[in-house]
């Protein structure tokens, strides 16, 4: 009796072994465990509501503006929008009137978009690279780094002081039509880049960070934030004063997955919270074999996606403070969303879900309390 069990658990661990290796021989992705700090305890600033359910009301619609990622305003309050369908609408908030501005190309997926110092848009296409888009003309102005093609250009944000585009390189090795395979390879591939107007030249700034996410400069421009979405976190780069040209962390431990974050010119960031972190993801990113059995199984994106049927947004200062969060906690009116912009009283978010752009007034009981900081003196910013 006790030959054969050893002979059944000397079978069993060789047959546990067998599907061990082809799980990883057969899975394209590698992760390697990450280290996760625990999530912030839901309270405080970060106390569940349901704000986004009961105040969000739809722009658009019916097609109008497929799964519209990012959205900026001009200084006219009209709104532009990069969607699914390959196109940057432009929106009128006082109508409602969506049209039509610059197309990219069939097949196209504009992602980050923002506007330069002329009032030209600096859009994103992850495909392409870094583009210069007006109504008439799209001119691409970078497209490597370091002589290498670049994969997946996501965000931007750009300097009005110098012209600087700082934009994200989110991962190395997966194109946007593989971003949930690049999210769960959990892998340090990710680069905060800058373009520099005079010399048309492309720089890393940042690398080896986990998914490049949002960027968005503070309002003096001494330093910017970027989203390091599977890290949970954003870090710090900063541009002038004693620490320039050093990154630091910024704030961590999010509840979510972050996206893209926005600087309302009032002394605050805003992150989009994109995917939610329930207890068993951290388990899970610990054990690689299990993301790889689902790769395998082509369940990925399905697990991905479960995460995202809610929707959440964080207000910090800029000293990286959380001063409050606006949710939707069962996705009722928005859901997967990839950027929360403020101008004024009014908060537009965007989304891979949804087929239009959210849009909420602030009122006094829900934009940030917490005073932000005053700007740096002169001695703070200094080049």
């Amino acid at each position: 009796m006790a030959a054969f069990r050893f002979v059944l658990s000397l079978a069993l661990a060789v047959g546990i072994a067998a599907i061990y290796e082809a799980i990883v021989r057969l899975s394209p992705i590698h992760p390697a465990p990450p280290i996760l700090l625990p999530p912030v305890s839901l309270s405080g600033a970060f106390t569940p509501n349901a704000f986004l359910s009961s105040n969000l009301r739809r722009i658009g619609g019916g097609g109008l503006i497929p799964f519209p990622e990012d959205v900026v305003a001009d200084t006219h309050g009209f709104l532009f929008v990069t969607c699914g369908d390959g196109w940057i609408k432009r929106v009128d908030p006082f109508s409602d009137l969506v049209e039509n501005f610059a197309f990219l190309g069939k097949g196209r997926r504009p992602l980050g978009i923002t506007f330069g110092r002329q009032g030209e848009l600096i859009v994103c296409d992850p495909d392409v690279g870094l583009l210069n888009v007006t109504k008439d003309k799209i001119e691409l102005l970078t497209d490597e780094v370091d002589g290498v093609k670049l994969r997946f250009t996501d965000a931007a944000a750009v300097s009005m002081q110098d012209g600087s585009i700082y934009f994200t390189d989110a991962s190395k090795k997966y194109s946007f039509a593989e971003y949930v395979r690049g999210l769960i390879d959990v892998s340090p591939d990710g680069r905060l880049l800058k373009y520099d107007e005079a010399t048309r030249k492309t720089t890393v700034l940042i690398d080896g960070l986990y998914f490049a996410n949002g960027v968005a400069l503070s309002r003096a421009e001494n330093f910017l934030v970027v989203c390091e979405t599977m890290q949970a976190r954003c870090q710090r780069y900063w541009l002038k004063g004693e620490k320039k040209g050093q990154s630091e962390l910024f704030i961590d431990r999010l509840p979510a997955f972050p996206d893209n974050i926005k600087n309302d010119g009032e002394g605050h960031f805003w992150i989009a919270l994109l995917a939610a972190r329930p207890f068993y993801t951290d388990w899970l990113f610990r054990f690689p074999i299990i993301l790889q059995l689902q790769e395998v199984l082509g369940l990925s994106e399905v697990a991905f996606k479960k995460l995202c049927k809610r929707a959440l947004v964080l207000a910090v200062t800029e000293e990286g403070q959380p001063v409050r969060t606006l949710g939707d906690p069962m996705g009722a009116a928005i859901s997967m969303v990839t950027t929360a912009y403020v101008v004024g009283d009014d908060l537009y978010l965007g989304s891979l879900n949804v087929d239009f752009l959210g849009h909420m007034k602030l009122n006094a009981s829900l934009k940030p309390t917490v005073t932000p900081p005053p700007f740096p003196s002169p001695s703070d910013s200094r080049g």
